[in-house]
């Protein structure tokens, strides 16, 4: 009489194989993840070089930077075809409001090493955590992110045109 063998099933090679399904399906999600929080970091990136580039007197853009007031605000540097280097300020046009475009050379303003050189006097026990340029009421700012003594999280914002203190916003943390 003959029996009818059941075929082996080798059940450490299953589980690994299925380990290893796993581990590539979350380094794909990963890696797309990736992709798309980069991708979505500046959305209208193309845009805004494409209207930098037409409205302002930028020829060489060095780096596009967004602040966000009640409109999204595009803040780019570069340099003219003089090699001046410029600032623009980009308000994009919305349902409430016009397109602004405005644009300095940068000797025309304050120097951003000047301001933080003047923060770093006044604040000697702060840690600065970042420096952007900023826009509010259509005035240009350098914004100082920093921890102060009392471990508040500080905002400051020192207009471009004349060096001085333009707003200030100190948090609490609740928890520690």
């Amino acid at each position: 009489m003959l029996t009818k063998q059941r075929p082996y099933i080798n059940w450490k090679i299953v589980f690994i194989s299925i380990i290893i399904i796993a581990i590539l399906a979350c380094a794909f999600y990963i890696l797309q993840s990736y992709r798309e929080i980069v991708a979505s970091k500046l959305p209208n990136e193309e845009k805004v070089e494409k209207l930098i580039l037409q409205e302002t007197d930028i020829v060489a853009i060095d780096d596009i930077t967004e602040f966000q007031e009640i409109d999204t605000i595009y803040i780019a540097t570069g340099k003219n075809e003089k090699k001046e280097p410029l600032i623009a300020f980009i308000k994009e046009k919305s349902e409430d409001s016009k397109q602004y475009i405005k644009q300095y050379k940068q000797e025309e303003l304050q120097s951003t090493e000047a301001l933080v050189n003047e923060w770093e006097s006044e604040c000697t026990s702060c840690t600065l955590k970042k420096t952007n340029y900023a826009m509010i009421d259509k005035n240009p700012l350098l914004e100082i992110t920093y921890e102060d003594e009392h471990n508040r999280y500080v905002f400051v914002y020192y207009s471009l045109e004349d060096g001085s203190v333009f707003e200030q916003m100190k948090l609490n943390r609740k928890y520690q």
